[in-house]
Protein backbone atom coordinates (compact mmCIF):
# COMPACT_ATOMS: atom_id res chain seq x y z
CA UNK A 1 0.00 0.00 0.00
CA UNK A 2 1.39 3.21 -1.30
CA UNK A 3 0.58 5.99 1.91
CA UNK A 4 0.82 8.85 0.23
CA UNK A 5 -1.79 7.57 -2.72
CA UNK A 6 -5.21 9.61 -0.34
CA UNK A 7 -7.37 8.26 -3.12
CA UNK A 8 -6.03 4.87 -2.56
CA UNK A 9 -6.21 4.86 1.40
CA UNK A 10 -9.66 5.70 0.98
CA UNK A 11 -10.63 2.65 -0.37
CA UNK A 12 -9.89 0.69 2.55
CA UNK A 13 -11.38 3.14 4.99
CA UNK A 14 -15.47 3.41 3.52
CA UNK A 15 -16.26 5.04 7.38
CA UNK A 16 -13.47 8.11 7.21
CA UNK A 17 -11.60 6.82 10.16
CA UNK A 18 -9.40 9.26 8.63
CA UNK A 19 -11.67 12.12 9.32
CA UNK A 20 -12.14 11.12 12.41
CA UNK A 21 -8.65 11.28 13.22
CA UNK A 22 -8.14 14.59 11.49
CA UNK A 23 -11.15 16.11 13.23
CA UNK A 24 -9.05 15.45 16.85
CA UNK A 25 -8.32 19.00 17.30
CA UNK A 26 -11.45 20.79 16.56
CA UNK A 27 -13.56 17.99 18.90
CA UNK A 28 -10.81 19.29 21.44
CA UNK A 29 -12.12 22.43 21.16
CA UNK A 30 -16.08 21.46 20.80
CA UNK A 31 -15.66 19.63 23.94
CA UNK A 32 -13.92 22.15 25.91
CA UNK A 33 -16.27 24.55 24.76
CA UNK A 34 -19.71 22.37 25.62
CA UNK A 35 -18.48 21.53 28.93
CA UNK A 36 -17.75 25.50 29.96
CA UNK A 37 -21.34 26.12 28.71
CA UNK A 38 -23.08 23.32 30.66
CA UNK A 39 -25.00 23.70 33.18
CA UNK A 40 -24.03 21.70 36.32
CA UNK A 41 -25.67 22.00 39.70
CA UNK A 42 -23.61 22.89 43.24
CA UNK A 43 -24.90 19.81 44.63
CA UNK A 44 -22.12 18.03 42.49
CA UNK A 45 -19.35 19.95 43.90
CA UNK A 46 -17.58 19.05 47.45
CA UNK A 47 -17.22 15.39 46.56
CA UNK A 48 -13.95 13.73 47.86
CA UNK A 49 -13.06 11.05 45.86
CA UNK A 50 -13.71 10.88 42.08
CA UNK A 51 -14.85 7.71 39.65
CA UNK A 52 -14.93 7.37 36.20
CA UNK A 53 -16.78 4.15 35.37
CA UNK A 54 -16.30 3.32 31.51
CA UNK A 55 -14.91 0.51 28.65
CA UNK A 56 -12.66 1.01 26.29
CA UNK A 57 -12.34 4.14 23.82
CA UNK A 58 -14.90 5.55 26.49
CA UNK A 59 -12.71 5.24 29.53
CA UNK A 60 -9.05 6.38 28.10
CA UNK A 61 -10.21 9.76 28.38
CA UNK A 62 -10.44 9.13 32.42
CA UNK A 63 -7.12 8.13 31.88
CA UNK A 64 -5.73 10.64 30.68
CA UNK A 65 -7.43 13.11 32.73
CA UNK A 66 -6.67 11.38 36.09
CA UNK A 67 -3.12 11.28 35.18
CA UNK A 68 -2.87 14.71 33.84
CA UNK A 69 -4.26 16.80 36.90
CA UNK A 70 -2.60 13.85 39.39
CA UNK A 71 -0.28 16.83 41.01
CA UNK A 72 -3.26 19.16 41.35
CA UNK A 73 -6.05 17.69 42.39
CA UNK A 74 -6.80 17.32 45.84
CA UNK A 75 -8.73 14.59 46.18
CA UNK A 76 -7.96 10.62 44.56
CA UNK A 77 -9.21 9.49 41.10
CA UNK A 78 -9.89 6.05 40.18
CA UNK A 79 -11.09 4.84 37.01
CA UNK A 80 -13.46 1.84 36.91
CA UNK A 81 -13.58 -0.74 34.37
CA UNK A 82 -15.69 -3.26 35.90
CA UNK A 83 -19.29 -4.35 36.81
CA UNK A 84 -18.92 -3.74 40.27
CA UNK A 85 -17.86 -0.33 42.01
CA UNK A 86 -15.34 -0.18 44.92
CA UNK A 87 -17.27 -0.65 48.60
CA UNK A 88 -15.57 3.48 49.03
CA UNK A 89 -17.67 4.89 46.19
CA UNK A 90 -20.32 6.92 48.20
CA UNK A 91 -22.44 9.94 48.82
CA UNK A 92 -19.21 11.67 48.89
CA UNK A 93 -18.00 10.42 45.52
CA UNK A 94 -18.46 12.54 41.94
CA UNK A 95 -18.72 9.32 39.26
CA UNK A 96 -18.59 10.34 35.49
CA UNK A 97 -20.34 7.45 33.99
CA UNK A 98 -18.67 7.27 30.22
CA UNK A 99 -20.20 5.61 27.67
CA UNK A 100 -20.21 6.05 23.95
CA UNK A 101 -23.12 4.28 22.88
CA UNK A 102 -25.01 4.32 26.05
CA UNK A 103 -25.23 0.54 26.44
CA UNK A 104 -21.94 -0.50 27.59
CA UNK A 105 -23.32 -3.30 30.14
CA UNK A 106 -20.48 -2.94 32.35
CA UNK A 107 -20.45 0.83 32.19
CA UNK A 108 -24.29 0.45 32.87
CA UNK A 109 -24.20 -2.08 35.78
CA UNK A 110 -21.79 0.22 37.51
CA UNK A 111 -23.79 3.69 37.07
CA UNK A 112 -26.94 2.22 38.32
CA UNK A 113 -24.98 0.68 41.16
CA UNK A 114 -23.65 4.38 42.19
CA UNK A 115 -27.20 6.10 41.50
CA UNK A 116 -28.10 3.52 44.74
CA UNK A 117 -25.71 4.64 46.73
CA UNK A 118 -26.33 8.54 45.95
CA UNK A 119 -23.23 9.73 44.30
CA UNK A 120 -22.88 12.96 42.58
CA UNK A 121 -23.12 11.68 39.06
CA UNK A 122 -22.58 12.78 35.74
CA UNK A 123 -23.30 11.30 32.50
CA UNK A 124 -21.22 11.45 28.82
CA UNK A 125 -22.61 9.47 25.91
CA UNK A 126 -24.16 9.59 22.89
CA UNK A 127 -27.28 7.60 23.53
CA UNK A 128 -28.31 4.47 24.43
CA UNK A 129 -29.66 3.25 28.01
CA UNK A 130 -27.51 5.55 29.70
CA UNK A 131 -28.91 8.27 28.16
CA UNK A 132 -32.69 7.47 28.96
CA UNK A 133 -31.87 6.62 32.55
CA UNK A 134 -29.87 9.73 32.78
CA UNK A 135 -32.70 11.52 31.81
CA UNK A 136 -35.33 9.99 33.86
CA UNK A 137 -33.14 10.04 36.65
CA UNK A 138 -32.58 13.81 36.10
CA UNK A 139 -28.29 13.11 36.10
CA UNK A 140 -26.86 15.77 33.69
CA UNK A 141 -25.56 14.60 30.52
CA UNK A 142 -23.06 15.43 28.66
CA UNK A 143 -23.90 14.47 24.77
CA UNK A 144 -21.29 12.90 22.53
CA UNK A 145 -22.02 13.34 19.21
CA UNK A 146 -21.63 10.85 16.63
CA UNK A 147 -17.68 10.45 15.62
CA UNK A 148 -18.13 6.87 13.81
CA UNK A 149 -16.17 5.02 17.12
CA UNK A 150 -15.78 5.61 20.72
CA UNK A 151 -11.95 5.70 20.14
CA UNK A 152 -12.82 8.38 17.65
CA UNK A 153 -14.41 10.20 20.47
CA UNK A 154 -11.11 10.50 22.97
CA UNK A 155 -11.55 14.34 22.76
CA UNK A 156 -14.62 14.52 24.28
CA UNK A 157 -14.16 11.81 26.89
CA UNK A 158 -11.21 13.77 27.87
CA UNK A 159 -12.17 17.09 27.70
CA UNK A 160 -15.57 16.98 29.06
CA UNK A 161 -13.85 15.77 32.33
CA UNK A 162 -11.58 18.42 32.51
CA UNK A 163 -14.42 20.70 31.88
CA UNK A 164 -16.54 19.71 34.34
CA UNK A 165 -13.60 19.47 37.08
CA UNK A 166 -12.72 22.90 35.91
CA UNK A 167 -16.39 24.23 36.11
CA UNK A 168 -17.19 22.44 39.54
CA UNK A 169 -14.05 24.36 41.45
CA UNK A 170 -11.94 21.09 41.44
CA UNK A 171 -8.75 22.10 39.61
CA UNK A 172 -8.12 26.05 37.64
CA UNK A 173 -7.27 25.15 34.37
CA UNK A 174 -6.12 28.15 32.66
CA UNK A 175 -7.03 29.50 29.06
CA UNK A 176 -3.81 29.84 28.55
CA UNK A 177 -2.61 26.59 29.01
CA UNK A 178 -5.61 25.16 26.91
CA UNK A 179 -4.59 27.23 24.09
CA UNK A 180 -1.12 26.70 23.99
CA UNK A 181 -2.02 22.74 24.18
CA UNK A 182 -4.69 23.68 21.26
CA UNK A 183 -1.76 25.19 18.87
CA UNK A 184 0.11 22.35 19.72
CA UNK A 185 -2.35 19.94 18.26
CA UNK A 186 -2.99 21.78 15.51
CA UNK A 187 0.54 21.62 14.58
CA UNK A 188 0.99 18.28 14.90
CA UNK A 189 -2.24 17.44 12.75
CA UNK A 190 -0.45 19.72 10.20
CA UNK A 191 2.34 17.52 9.72
CA UNK A 192 0.80 13.88 9.90
CA UNK A 193 -2.45 14.58 8.21
CA UNK A 194 -2.87 11.95 4.66
CA UNK A 195 -1.91 14.79 2.03
CA UNK A 196 1.35 15.18 3.59
CA UNK A 197 4.61 13.09 2.26
CA UNK A 198 6.05 10.42 3.86
CA UNK A 199 9.40 11.99 4.00
CA UNK A 200 7.90 14.45 5.88
CA UNK A 201 5.77 12.52 8.06
CA UNK A 202 6.21 11.42 11.63
CA UNK A 203 3.67 9.11 11.42
CA UNK A 204 3.94 7.49 8.08
CA UNK A 205 7.37 6.47 8.56
CA UNK A 206 6.97 5.40 12.51
CA UNK A 207 3.62 2.81 10.55
CA UNK A 208 6.32 1.68 7.82
CA UNK A 209 9.33 0.85 10.39
CA UNK A 210 6.55 -1.01 12.37
CA UNK A 211 4.72 -2.95 9.66
CA UNK A 212 5.36 -6.87 10.23
CA UNK A 213 6.62 -6.32 14.11
CA UNK A 214 4.48 -6.40 17.62
CA UNK A 215 5.00 -2.66 18.72
CA UNK A 216 5.69 -2.42 22.65
CA UNK A 217 4.73 0.79 24.18
CA UNK A 218 6.79 2.47 27.03
CA UNK A 219 5.33 5.38 28.94
CA UNK A 220 6.77 7.21 32.17
CA UNK A 221 4.53 9.54 34.32
CA UNK A 222 2.39 11.29 32.04
CA UNK A 223 2.57 9.30 29.26
CA UNK A 224 1.32 5.90 30.71
CA UNK A 225 -1.98 6.61 29.72
CA UNK A 226 -1.01 7.50 26.23
CA UNK A 227 1.42 4.29 25.74
CA UNK A 228 -2.30 2.42 26.86
CA UNK A 229 -4.10 4.64 24.41
CA UNK A 230 -1.28 3.81 21.59
CA UNK A 231 -1.66 -0.04 22.75
CA UNK A 232 -5.30 0.22 21.82
CA UNK A 233 -5.34 2.08 18.61
CA UNK A 234 -2.79 -0.40 17.61
CA UNK A 235 -5.15 -3.19 18.50
CA UNK A 236 -8.67 -1.94 16.78
CA UNK A 237 -7.25 0.27 13.95
CA UNK A 238 -4.20 -1.73 12.75
CA UNK A 239 -5.72 -4.87 13.77
CA UNK A 240 -2.07 -5.66 15.61
CA UNK A 241 -0.71 -7.19 18.23
CA UNK A 242 0.45 -4.85 20.85
CA UNK A 243 1.14 -4.18 24.51
CA UNK A 244 2.38 -1.78 26.53
CA UNK A 245 5.08 -1.05 29.83
CA UNK A 246 5.18 1.69 32.37
CA UNK A 247 8.44 3.14 33.79
CA UNK A 248 9.81 2.39 36.24
CA UNK A 249 7.76 -0.55 37.07
CA UNK A 250 9.23 -2.27 34.20
CA UNK A 251 12.70 -1.72 35.34
CA UNK A 252 12.09 -3.93 38.31
CA UNK A 253 10.66 -6.89 36.03
CA UNK A 254 9.80 -6.22 32.61
CA UNK A 255 13.34 -5.48 31.24
CA UNK A 256 14.26 -8.98 32.40
CA UNK A 257 11.77 -10.54 30.37
CA UNK A 258 13.33 -8.98 27.25
CA UNK A 259 15.81 -12.25 27.05
CA UNK A 260 13.72 -15.26 25.88
CA UNK A 261 12.82 -16.73 23.31
CA UNK A 262 16.03 -15.71 21.79
CA UNK A 263 14.54 -15.18 18.10
CA UNK A 264 11.40 -13.39 18.75
CA UNK A 265 13.70 -9.60 19.39
CA UNK A 266 13.26 -9.07 15.36
CA UNK A 267 9.57 -9.02 15.72
CA UNK A 268 9.60 -6.76 17.68
CA UNK A 269 9.82 -2.84 17.81
CA UNK A 270 9.53 -0.61 21.18
CA UNK A 271 8.39 2.86 21.04
CA UNK A 272 9.10 4.88 23.94
CA UNK A 273 7.59 8.35 24.91
CA UNK A 274 9.28 10.58 26.63
CA UNK A 275 8.52 14.11 27.53
CA UNK A 276 11.04 17.06 27.84
CA UNK A 277 9.75 17.57 31.93
CA UNK A 278 10.61 13.93 32.49
CA UNK A 279 12.50 13.85 35.83
CA UNK A 280 16.39 12.76 35.89
CA UNK A 281 16.18 10.12 37.34
CA UNK A 282 13.65 8.73 34.80
CA UNK A 283 15.12 10.58 31.81
CA UNK A 284 18.33 8.32 33.18
CA UNK A 285 15.90 5.41 33.09
CA UNK A 286 15.09 5.89 29.68
CA UNK A 287 18.67 6.17 28.65
CA UNK A 288 19.51 2.85 30.29
CA UNK A 289 16.63 0.92 29.26
CA UNK A 290 16.45 2.03 25.16
CA UNK A 291 20.37 0.73 25.57
CA UNK A 292 19.60 -2.72 27.24
CA UNK A 293 16.86 -3.06 24.19
CA UNK A 294 19.19 -2.41 21.35
CA UNK A 295 21.09 -4.42 22.95
CA UNK A 296 18.78 -7.40 22.84
CA UNK A 297 18.03 -6.58 19.47
CA UNK A 298 15.01 -4.82 19.25
CA UNK A 299 14.06 -2.02 17.14
CA UNK A 300 13.76 0.94 19.61
CA UNK A 301 12.13 4.11 18.45
CA UNK A 302 12.11 7.22 20.40
CA UNK A 303 9.61 10.46 20.60
CA UNK A 304 9.97 13.55 22.47
CA UNK A 305 6.45 15.18 22.84
CA UNK A 306 6.70 19.16 22.10
CA UNK A 307 5.22 22.27 23.55
CA UNK A 308 5.33 23.73 26.93
CA UNK A 309 2.87 22.11 29.46
CA UNK A 310 1.83 18.74 30.23
CA UNK A 311 -1.67 19.20 28.43
CA UNK A 312 0.09 19.74 25.18
CA UNK A 313 2.27 16.96 25.97
CA UNK A 314 -0.12 14.77 25.96
CA UNK A 315 -2.16 16.15 23.16
CA UNK A 316 0.25 16.28 21.01
CA UNK A 317 1.28 12.16 21.41
CA UNK A 318 -2.32 10.95 21.41
CA UNK A 319 -2.45 12.28 18.44
CA UNK A 320 0.51 11.11 16.43
CA UNK A 321 -0.51 7.49 18.13
CA UNK A 322 -3.73 7.84 16.48
CA UNK A 323 -2.64 8.52 12.74
CA UNK A 324 0.37 5.97 13.01
CA UNK A 325 -2.01 3.21 13.51
CA UNK A 326 -4.69 4.65 10.88
CA UNK A 327 -1.12 3.92 8.65
CA UNK A 328 0.06 1.32 9.88
CA UNK A 329 -3.53 0.07 9.43
CA UNK A 330 -3.47 0.88 5.41
CA UNK A 331 -0.22 -0.83 5.58
CA UNK A 332 -2.09 -4.08 6.71
CA UNK A 333 -4.73 -4.04 3.98
CA UNK A 334 -7.07 -3.85 6.93
CA UNK A 335 -9.95 -1.23 7.64
CA UNK A 336 -9.54 1.03 10.84
CA UNK A 337 -13.00 1.18 11.40
CA UNK A 338 -14.10 -2.88 11.63
CA UNK A 339 -14.18 -4.33 15.10
CA UNK A 340 -16.07 -7.69 14.08
CA UNK A 341 -14.32 -9.49 17.46
CA UNK A 342 -15.90 -7.06 19.51
CA UNK A 343 -19.28 -7.31 17.84
CA UNK A 344 -19.67 -10.90 17.72
CA UNK A 345 -18.08 -11.06 21.06
CA UNK A 346 -21.19 -8.86 22.77
CA UNK A 347 -23.74 -10.49 20.30
CA UNK A 348 -22.61 -13.94 21.77
CA UNK A 349 -23.07 -12.19 25.60
CA UNK A 350 -26.73 -11.23 24.66
CA UNK A 351 -27.27 -14.32 23.82
CA UNK A 352 -26.47 -16.44 27.48
CA UNK A 353 -28.39 -14.80 30.19
CA UNK A 354 -26.81 -14.23 33.26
Amino acid sequence: MELDNVVSLRTLDPNDMMGAISRFPEQCRTAWKTAQQFSLSEDLRGAQQIAVVGMGGSAIGGDLMATLLRGRLSIPVKIVRDYTLPKWVNVDTLVFASSYSGNTEETLSAFQAARARGTKLISVTSDGQLARLSQAWHIPTLPVPDTGAPRAAVGYSLFYLLGALHKLGYVTIADAEVNEAFQILDDWNLKLRPNILTPNNRAKQLAMALQGHMPIIYGAGLTVPVALRWKDEFNENAKTWSTFEALPEMNHNAVVGSECPHDIAEHLAAICLRTPDDPPRIALRWDLTTAILRGRGLAVHEIMATGDNALAHLLGLVHLGDFTSLYLAYLNGKDPSEINAIKSLKEQLKQIKS
